[in-house]
């Protein structure tokens, strides 16, 4: 199992159950290219395979999880955020070139939802939804048990859903985007402004200090008490709440699970989320939905692509 992201290569090698070992994580080094990138992804998953103690041989498969936007089913990535060259790359190809195994691409947040299925603690729910929190907010669906991709394999980007028109803008040049609310860095952005137009905070002190804030300082504020930081998570668990509602008043789930590092702010989010789903979900329609905290924590996209090479080979 290979996460591939802007900062670090991630490999481990992962059992059926879904049990971890030979851990590797290396800097990803993606201002060296594409091809630099590529022997740096065979290089850590040979590391990991050696404090594992296993060859390449007792690997019925690679996946690798990835930023998008990609084509799921020939493993070519379209473009890479954050790493200069990524056009049309033919990752799963050249991996296993390299490699003399099967490679199965898979965009990372749908990975991450086929991992809370596959093997997380709500394991075998079989109509959910994935919502990652991070730097930006995206999300993968499970439909009647499996991986719903759509035609292009964008289905799932949550993070785009509209929850206020007249809102922020957003990267995708849309407004109101919930990843334009609840991300970590639009997180922090709405703190600095609120501070700059006069609001108390904490965090105050750092921008007089001439830094920037990110998501984890208005997380942590926030559990330490500070009222600003506090209004910036449930202003953000909203966005996310309204996001669930649409997409269950739309496909009819039983479970919405929610991760990425804003997560771990735990139920200073999760609290405004489901309370705006308990107000707002339509009364008899979603009786038996559920809100989550992700039960795989760092680990889930690792197990989200080994959970991918689990799927696409029992399809083979």
């Amino acid at each position: 199992a290979i996460d591939l992201g802007g900062t670090n290569v991630r490999a481990a090698i992962v059992d059926s159950s879904g049990q971890i070992s030979g851990y590797i994580h290396r800097p990803t080094e993606g201002e060296r290219g594409p091809d630099a990138v590529i022997d740096r992804v065979v290089d850590t998953l040979d590391a990991a395979l050696d404090a594992a103690g296993r060859q390449r041989t007792d690997l019925a498969g690679i996946g690798i999880g990835a930023p998008g936007p990609l084509d799921w089913r020939s493993g070519v990535i379209k473009t890479l955020p954050n790493l200069p060259g990524w056009r049309d790359v033919a990752l799963a190809d050249r991996v296993s070139a390299s490699t003399g195994r099967p490679v199965f691409v898979e965009n990372d947040a749908n990975a991450a939802a086929l991992a809370e299925y596959t093997y997380g603690a709500h394991a075998g729910e079989r109509n959910m939804v994935y919502i990652t929190v991070s730097t930006g907010v995206g999300g993968g669906l499970i439909l009647d048990g499996a991986l719903w991709h759509g035609v292009y394999g964008s289905a799932g980007e949550v993070g785009h859903i509209t929850v206020d028109f007249e809102g922020p803008v957003c990267t995708c040049g849309s407004r109101g985007c919930v990843e334009a609310i609840a991300s970590g860095p639009d997180m922090a952005s709405w703190v600095e402004a609120k501070i700059r137009a006069g609001d108390e905070s904490s965090l105050r002190a750092k921008l007089d200090g001439g830094q920037s804030l990110t998501g984890r300082d208005v997380v942590e504020a926030a559990q330490a008490g500070d009222d600003l930081a506090l209004a910036t998570l449930d202003r953000a668990g909203r966005a996310v709440g309204f996001a669930i509602v649409n997409v269950t008043h739309l496909l009819n789930l039983e479970l919405a699970v929610v991760g990425g590092g804003i997560a771990n702010a735990g139920d200073l989010l999760l609290g405004p989320i489901r309370r705006t789903v308990e107000d707002n979900v339509i009364y008899g329609t979603a009786d038996d939905l559920h809100v989550e905290p992700w039960s795989l924590g760092e680990n889930v996209g690792l197990l989200g692509a080994a959970a991918s090479v689990r799927s696409r080979l029992s399809e083979a």
